[in-house]
């Protein structure tokens, strides 16, 4: 849910106020694994695609974090190009919100692979 706040702080409060830079254009891109992907593991969970709760394997945060880049920063610019083109200091960002996540989520070893 912090992430959430966060990106909501960002969106409404933080960004309007700032010009170009980190704030503006990548904050919230780091927020995406950490925000969207435990309303996916337990949608996953719900469907019967995932048979636990247990914190995500770096396996699961990877392809998530691959999936997300490839959908917004290729195939979203390539298909509709009127709402961007393609950044790679996005992807960038996706992979440091994924692996900061993810010692977060297994802090303690309690990582299962």
């Amino acid at each position: 849910m912090s992430a959430w706040a966060l990106y909501a702080l960002n969106r409404f409060v933080i960004k309007p106020q700032v010009g170009p830079g980190f704030f503006h254009s990548h904050f919230n891109d780091v927020l995406v694994i950490p925000a969207a992907l435990p309303w996916l593991l337990w949608s996953y969970r719900l469907f019967g695609w995932r048979a636990d709760d247990r914190a995500p394997t770096w396996r699961e945060v990877g392809a998530h974090t691959v999936i997300w880049a490839v959908i917004c920063e290729g195939a979203g610019p390539w298909m509709m190009p009127q709402y961007g083109v393609a950044d790679g200091w996005d992807v960038v960002a996706y992979a440091v919100g994924a692996a900061v996540a993810w010692v977060i989520w297994n802090r303690g070893g309690r990582a299962v692979e």
